[in-house]
């Protein structure tokens, strides 16, 4: 289990053709603090604001591997 630290706030965003509220709904805050595990599929995966499971990186070895991740977190 890791400890990590949001950057910058991330939205979830609704891949289809429909009408989003702006900005959408709030996964992680920045500044707030999450721990990081690694699920049976070696995905990284956190918990967001409402307690939902979320992939955060995947296909990687290490958090700071994966591009996405290193944008929004860091690791502690």
């Amino acid at each position: 289990m890791e400890m990590i630290r949001c950057k910058r706030d991330v939205y979830a965003k609704i891949m289809h053709d429909y009408i989003e509220k702006s900005p959408g709904i709030l996964l992680f805050k920045s500044g707030h603090f999450y721990t990081a595990y690694k699920d049976s599929e070696s995905d990284w995966v956190t918990l967001d604001e409402e307690g939902a499971e979320h992939v955060i990186a995947s296909g990687v070895y290490q958090l700071t591997d994966d591009p996405w991740f290193v944008y929004h977190f860091d690791q502690l």
